[in-house]
């Protein structure tokens, strides 16, 4: 390093009466040492910050995968109901309305509206009791871990 900064820096160099070649590569020496000195030390220094910020845990590591494989296969499952199950469905879940609101906002009668949403709720029921063959690999490797 001090030879390629002393050969990069080479034009830059004036020579008073009482300097040497010598002095010079000495100091432009001290220079790049004291630079490097003070990189390593930083790049220490952010490494171990970095450490500070714990990865998740192996555990936690397992329930996200299973979790982002439940929320799979619920998306999933939710897709293969027909638009008004799937419709009523997500209105009663997420809107935050009574029966009535939830009726009125779709344009039927109360009743219409219970009948349709214990039919999507039933529907939905009877795909969920299907096995998910990803889930079940998850679920596999998730216990096999556990055991040992």
């Amino acid at each position: 390093m001090v030879m390629l900064e002393s050969w990069r820096r080479r034009r830059e160099v004036r020579f008073g009466s009482d300097e040497t070649i010598a002095g010079w590569l000495f100091r432009t020496a001290r220079y790049v040492l004291a630079n490097d000195a003070r990189s390593a030390r930083r790049h220490r220094l952010a490494l171990a910050r970095i450490a500070q910020l714990a990865p998740p845990a192996p555990d936690e590591l397992d329930r996200h995968l299973v979790d982002d494989e439940r929320l799979r296969h619920a998306l999933d499952t939710l897709a293969e109901l027909s638009s008004r199950d799937r419709d009523v469905l997500e209105l009663a879940v997420w809107s935050g309305l009574n029966e009535s609101e939830m009726a009125a906002a779709l344009g039927i009668p109360v009743g219409t509206f219970k009948s349709r949403l214990s039919r999507a709720r039933r529907r939905l029921a009877e795909l969920c009791t299907r096995p998910h063959p990803s889930l079940s690999v998850v679920r596999l490797t998730t216990n096999s871990e556990e055991l040992q």
